[in-house]
């Protein structure tokens, strides 16, 4: 929970914002309660971009051998991309014993969309983990 808050803290930040003379605003939203024992956070950090607007999540999926988390960047058109941002995203997804494969789409290839794998995250949830949520042990989670 103490890496939690202190990855919270960097990405909303302390942002305090004054318009003229009023008092300081905070603009942080609150933390989100998230259980770590049952999931875990994936980050998604693109660092300084003056078209990638923000990330979206188009799908997850645990079918097969590993599960698959995938995003896409949402681009700012053409003059309107002048405002330097660095876009993140995170993603609460449950613990599984699969590695976990976070992909972002490239482009497409005769209208299907295309991927390439930018992190690999091994299995999150060990037998012991299972066995001390009183959870069946399933090789196919």
């Amino acid at each position: 929970p103490e890496k939690w808050r202190a990855l919270w803290a960097t990405v909303e930040g302390d942002s305090i914002v004054r318009v003229g003379n009023s008092q300081p605003m905070t603009t942080q939203r609150r933390i989100p309660d998230v259980d770590f024992a049952k999931n875990v956070v994936i980050g998604v950090f693109g660092g300084p971009s003056g078209n990638v607007e923000r990330y979206e999540v188009i799908g997850a999926s645990g079918l097969g051998e590993k599960a698959f988390v995938r995003f896409r960047p949402v681009v700012t058109p053409g003059a309107a991309a002048v405002m330097m941002r660095s876009p993140y995203l995170l993603v609460l997804v449950p613990r599984t014993r699969k590695e976990i494969e976070v992909q972002v789409q490239t482009g497409l290839r005769a209208g299907r969309p295309e991927f390439r794998t930018v992190a690999s995250i091994p299995k999150t949830l060990s037998e012991a983990v299972q066995k001390e949520q009183g959870q069946a042990a399933d090789p196919r989670k």
